[in-house]
């Protein structure tokens, strides 16, 4: 049984800046298609929102930056940059970064 969750719901645990349009897309998809993703009940709907705002800015902005200089993915991914010279193989390269990261294919991430 779908869950009702209106645009107010996510502006209110996105805040002031969160996208309106975007807020009454997500909130049209989670009531209609929820189900079919498991956020089919208030608990799930609560963990998906609460992760989903952190991700986007409060529901500001809609694509992840990854950026990154060197340095930076040493220290945000220590586990797979272990050398400078490596790093820098990937150093502002979105696309390349992603799929070393997440994969090829978003399966890869395990959930």
């Amino acid at each position: 049984m779908a869950i009702k969750v209106t645009p107010e719901q996510i502006i209110a645990i996105g805040g002031a800046k969160t996208n309106k349009k975007l807020a009454e897309e997500l909130a049209k998809f989670i009531t209609e298609q929820g189900d079919k993703f498991y956020l089919d009940t208030p608990l799930r709907i609560a963990h998906f929102l609460g992760q989903t705002a952190a991700e986007s800015g409060g529901y500001t902005v809609f694509v992840e930056n990854l950026k990154y200089s060197a340095k930076r993915l040493m220290a945000v991914w220590p586990k797979h940059f272990k050398t400078l010279e490596f790093a820098k193989k990937y150093e502002y390269n979105e696309r390349k970064l992603a799929n070393f990261i997440y994969g090829e294919k978003i399966t890869s991430l395990g959930n």
